[in-house]
Parts: C-alpha cells; structure tokens; sequence
C-alpha cells in the first residue's frame, strides 16, 4: 500500500518515540484520533521494539 507524506511522516515519528498528541499538532489534526486511526501506522521496526 502507498501512503502519502503526512502517513509515512506520521509513522516515522511514531516509531522514533514521538507521542499522538505532538504528531496530532504537527500534522495539524483537530482530533488525535484521526492523527492514531488514520495517520499512524505501525511498521515492522516498532512492532519489534514493543516486543522487546
């Protein structure tokens, strides 16, 4: 699946540790549920560091 810019930058920060609510601020969402539902998606590198 492609993702635009706003998912892949979204993502990344996600996985670099960066908490929904600065990512909501930075993608300038209103809600943080759209910025976690639809914005954020867990990539292979972060599934790995949960498990760990």
């Amino acid at each position: 699946m492609i993702y635009g810019i706003p998912h892949t930058l979204g993502s990344l920060l996600f996985e670099a540790g960066e908490d929904i609510k600065s990512i909501q601020e930075r993608l300038r969402h209103s809600n943080s549920r759209i910025t976690a539902n639809i914005y954020v998606h867990v990539t292979t590198k972060k599934k790995k560091q949960i498990a760990h």
